[in-house]
């Protein structure tokens, strides 16, 4: 059973979903993940405690709401889970940017982009990675005046899809100043789930970046 990722602005109808694909829901399992995320023992023995109510033929629907809020190590434990599942398991992951997640559980899945996302996602994070390099090349000053362009509740997907566009280019263009400023990024990253302003957290990095991209132009 191929496992989805639903991204959306606000709550899924899954049921919708699961209609128009032309599949019948006998049972769901829901774990609503909040902004601190959950304890990876929490996680799995939601896991665990679910796969025991499996019968043979029945579609099961595993549903994690909020996906994007779990933590690194909560999203590794889904990996197997995701790629092994029997086939009446049905994984929905809903999310807000399916660049919260890590490109491992991505690549595991179908994304659909639904309720309100507009369909030029992709773009405007493109968009953002342009703006950061342009002020990268003016200063400080340019790129905390990014934070409050995007708006708030994008930090932590913007600063996966920058650690995403670091790492690919650092593959097709290697440079010590990617290497750095990637590891920066990662190592601030840990401290993400465990932070309240992640304006904050994006800032360092825009600002760290920053400084570490002159200093090696």
């Amino acid at each position: 059973m191929i496992a989805w990722i639903l991204v959306a602005d606000d709550n899924v109808d899954v049921k919708s979903f699961l209609e128009n694909e032309g599949l019948e829901k006998k049972q769901t399992w829901i774990l609503e993940v909040p902004e601190t995320g959950v304890k990876i023992a929490e996680l799995r023995s939601w896991l665990k405690a679910n796969s025991l109510s499996i019968k043979k033929g029945e579609l099961v629907v595993f549903r994690v709401n909020g996906a994007d809020n779990l933590s690194e190590q909560c999203q590794n434990v889904l990996l197997k889970p995701l790629e092994e599942s029997r086939s009446e398991v049905l994984f929905v992951l809903t999310v807000r940017s399916e660049y919260g997640l890590l490109p491992t559980v991505v690549s595991r899945c179908r994304v659909r982009k639904i309720k309100g996302i507009e369909v030029n996602e992709d773009k405007d994070y493109e968009k953002v990675w342009n703006e950061v390099v342009e002020a990268w090349k003016i200063g400080p000053g340019a790129s905390i005046g990014l934070l409050d362009k995007w708006g708030k509740d994008r930090e932590l997907p913007i600063l996966n899809f920058l650690l995403m566009k670091l790492a690919k280019g650092l593959r097709s263009l290697p440079s010590l100043r990617r290497v750095k400023i990637l590891k920066l990024g990662l190592e601030l990253k840990e401290d993400a789930k465990l932070m309240v302003n992640r304006k904050l957290l994006l800032g360092r990095f825009l600002l760290e970046g920053g400084r570490i991209a002159q200093l090696d132009s």
